[in-house]
């Protein structure tokens, strides 16, 4: 009976080694996948993901109360004359983005409204 306990115990302690690298290894595929870093200003992220014409946008608001979205993009790694491209509810927290020339880089920021009024900007996010 001894024996049994040992052997279940040892199973459970190798699921746990597996389980973690497992989850290891998906989070560098992940990140390696991604081929733009992710930004994060004031406890939020942004991350731009290029594939072809489309731009996945993902992001991770800080704590607060938030009630409105906008997305910019620019076709410079600068905010200031960056226009508005969209308008988002609070989730889910992604956009794809049809970007208007294959060949041009982009650069994304999101502009984040709390329910106070105040307004923080996340970003810029480069979407390679």
């Amino acid at each position: 009976m001894n024996i049994a306990k040992r052997l279940i115990a040892l199973a459970g302690i190798i699921a746990i080694a597996f389980s973690i690298a497992a989850h290891a290894a998906l989070e560098k595929k992940m990140d390696s996948k991604s081929s733009a870093p992710a930004v994060s200003a004031q406890k939020g992220e942004l991350n731009a993901m290029r594939k072809g014409s489309t731009v996945t946008i993902v992001w991770t608001l800080p704590e607060g109360e938030w009630r409105g979205i906008e997305i910019l993009r620019n076709d410079k790694p600068e905010r200031k004359g960056a226009p508005k491209l969209k308008s988002v509810r609070l989730t889910p927290a992604k956009y794809v983005d049809e970007v208007p020339d294959v060949g041009a880089q982009y650069w994304y920021w999101l502009k984040v409204t709390g329910t106070d009024g105040k307004i923080i900007n996340i970003g810029p996010a480069e979407a390679k």
